[in-house]
């Protein structure tokens, strides 16, 4: 694999997506508001909520492109650009397509040109040059998109095609010159606009503002070092506090000083008004990048004071259909705003404002859920499909038939239906792993159950097979002792990923299972990392057969008014987990429980059953019954399902070890990524062959 391949490389093409971080969803939901509230008459610096989106869209942009497979730059650029376009353009087009259509039709003009800038996306240069900005046409806030989308062309380059160093310099290149841009745009521009139109200039002219995305794609790029540095959030957030203080008393001393303004008048034009003159359109939006910045890293890191809000719920819905009720909100305002003329006549006062924002936010986000759910999701859904179907172009190159490593020391392949085969544990879990890159592997249930018992056969937990795979280094098939097939096996990606790696020499190795794509990378000797994804938390997801909340399901066992568990959580690690919090974990209640609960009606693929006792903030006890296994030494992804069923309880960190029979595991749920990742030991017992 090449540096270029391993900078655009990641886990998996079939995930699609990354996972919001639910509590920056819920700045977003404000962002959205604020600019209501602004269209509305209440929020005159409103506005500034654009830039909160700016910043947000840098972050987790970045954040998404890391994980994305090794591929070659044009089919990587392909990937990207598609998945844009699905998320953004469907619900916008429609918008755009039908408030045309009835402005024609109610008007007699016809509004090509505008839809034209629309649809291209230079909007907000129409609005600038004064052609695109037409009142009834209720489009006049999507020059915004046009920004975003003019970013996302130039970033999706950038990404590709320079080093990781060389972007992070260009980024840092951003921040540093945009205000030099402003400078010099601010110089020229009383040349050929007035100084309304000119502060429209400077607002709306995307080079002069990739300050703000860049500020949030470094954040992407540089949380592992903040998060090295003791409250580093906390101190960025500071830092931006102080940007902005210093912008604000510097030019409330302009006001005061330079342009003789009394009382309010020495806070006119900070944030709000015209954003023009004395350099002020040079630093505002510095400043702004500064605090959204501070203000996005420590809501991200889940320790900000402000978190007992951004942690509800129903705000980070809101957040999470805040682009569909950004679109949809002018339309929304305009409606309101006639409901409200009925009774109030067209002079409409600051109280009966607050009920137009108030009705326009509730009609913009109920339109935003039913295009979320009917549209904008089925969208992307449709495009992963195509692109997970769709053939790449040069990726990361299948793995052969290894000449050197573990396999070496095994028998050669005499016969057709003869397999070469390596037992290994991780963490005491047992495997046989079978490498069929040359050869299919395809046994029977009859034969696996033959082959796993400890008496007669060769004794595993699990089975597993090592072909070849398109997207992939090679993809690994997963089959527990009792013969039924399974998505995929956290302790087992570890075993393949090290066989991977001695046999290819590498250090990182890309894997394919049923339940997605991962990445295995060597952490020392005999001990590897494997990025295990992002926990899947919807009940639809893991599944459940009825909808609940994960954190804390519905199911308990023993007496209704004593029962011995109860209130597990649910995740879904590639494979459905349960997770009992409790101190009861000998062997006969672990077996009788777990059995009892693998197969229960709630759970219509089964379910591995989790019994987890927190030691620490960062220790758990783990005891697991596998799904068609039973009780076992380890279980990788019970692990995860653990840490991540804890940490939504309040009751670890984001890192803990998890100490099962066989041995002990480090799992580490990273909060830029959403990914958990899970350390551990392989050990080689022994080689021989199958004969199936």
């Amino acid at each position: 694999m090449t540096a270029r391949e391993a900078h655009l490389g990641g886990a998996a093409l079939a995930a699609g997506h990354v996972r919001r971080n639910g509590e920056v969803d819920t700045l977003r939901c404000f962002a959205m508001l604020a600019v209501i509230a602004m269209h509305s008459g209440l929020l005159p610096m409103g506005w500034i909520g654009v830039w909160v989106f700016y910043v947000i869209s840098g972050y987790v942009v970045t954040a998404s492109l890391k994980r994305h497979p090794a591929t070659s730059a044009g089919s990587w650029l392909k990937i990207f650009y598609l998945r844009r376009a699905a998320r953004i353009i469907p619900i916008y087009a429609i918008y755009v397509g039908v408030v045309c259509a009835v402005a024609w039709i109610a008007t007699g003009r016809s509004p090509l040109p505008e839809w034209l800038a629309l649809t291209l996306f230079y909007y907000n240069f129409a609005m600038i040059l004064n052609f695109g900005d037409v009142p009834w046409l209720i489009v006049g806030h999507l020059w915004s998109v046009s920004v975003e989308m003019q970013f996302y062309l130039v970033f999706g380059l950038l990404f590709v095609f320079l080093p990781k160093r060389l972007l992070v310099a260009t980024l840092i290149a951003f921040v540093l010159l945009s205000p030099v841009a402003r400078a010099v745009a601010g110089h020229w521009i009383p040349r050929f606009f007035t100084n309304d139109l000119g502060a429209f200039a400077i607002y709306g002219a995307s080079f002069l503002h990739f300050d703000a995305f860049g500020a949030g794609a470094l954040l992407a790029l540089g949380w592992p070092m903040l998060s090295r540095i003791k409250h580093g959030a906390a101190k960025l957030f500071a830092i931006g506090a102080c940007v902005l203080g210093a912008y604000l008393v510097a030019y409330a001393a302009v006001n005061a000083f330079w342009l003789h303004r009394q009382g309010i008048d020495v806070v006119k034009d900070l944030v709000s008004g015209v954003l023009y003159g004395q350099g002020r359109e040079i630093w505002l939006y510095s400043a702004l990048a500064a605090i959204n910045v501070g203000i996005v890293a420590w809501t991200a890191s889940g320790r900000s004071p402000w978190g007992f809000i951004t942690r509800v719920r129903f705000l980070q819905w809101i957040g999470e259909v805040s682009y569909g009720a950004y679109i949809f909100h002018a339309a929304a305002i305009l409606l309101a705003t006639a409901i409200v003329a009925q009774f109030v006549g067209d002079n409409i006062s600051v109280p009966w404002r607050l009920v137009v924002f108030t009705l326009a936010s509730g009609l913009s986000i109920g339109a935003a859920a039913l295009s979320s759910r009917y549209i904008e999701r089925p969208a992307v859904r449709w495009m992963n499909r195509k692109l997970q179907t769709a053939p790449v172009e040069e990726t990361a190159k299948p793995a052969e038939e290894p000449s050197g490593g573990v396999f070496a020391e095994s028998a050669p392949i005499s016969a057709p239906m003869t397999h070469a085969f390596v037992k290994m544990n991780g963490a005491g879990n047992e495997f046989i792993i079978v490498m069929a890159l040359a050869s299919p592997f395809n046994p029977t249930g009859d034969q696996v159950r033959a082959l796993s018992d400890r008496a007669a056969g060769e004794g595993f937990d699990q089975l597993i097979a090592i072909e070849r795979s398109d997207v992939a280094d090679a993809f690994m098939r997963v089959w527990n002792a009792d013969g039924t097939s399974v998505e995929t096996c956290g302790n087992a990606l570890r075993c393949v990923g090290w066989i991977l790696m001695e046999a290819n020499g590498s250090d990182r190795v890309v894997i394919d299972t049923l339940g997605g794509t991962t990445v295995a990378t060597r952490a020392g000797d005999h001990l590897v990392t494997v990025d295990m994804g992002e926990p899947r938390l919807d009940w639809g997801q893991i599944p459940l057969a009825e909808e609940m909340d994960t954190r804390n399901i519905e199911l308990q066992v023993g007496p209704i008014d004593a029962p011995h568990l109860h209130t597990p959580g649910a995740v879904s690690m590639g494979n459905p987990h349960v997770v009992f919090l409790t101190d009861q974990q000998d062997d006969a209640f672990v077996s009788s429980s777990g059995s009892l609960i693998e197969r229960h009606p709630l759970f219509p693929e089964g379910v591995n059953v989790g019994f987890a006792n927190v030691l620490a903030p960062d220790r758990i006890r783990l005891r697991v019954w596998e799904r068609g296994a039973g009780l076992t030494k380890a279980c990788g992804t019970g692990a995860c399902a653990a840490l991540v069923t804890t940490f939504r309880r309040g009751l670890t960190g984001r890192k803990a070890v998890v100490v099962v029979d066989g041995g002990e595991l480090v799992i580490d749920w990273d909060e830029v990524r959403n990914h958990v990742f899970m350390t551990g030991p392989v050990e080689v017992e022994r080689t021989g062959t199958l004969a199936i």
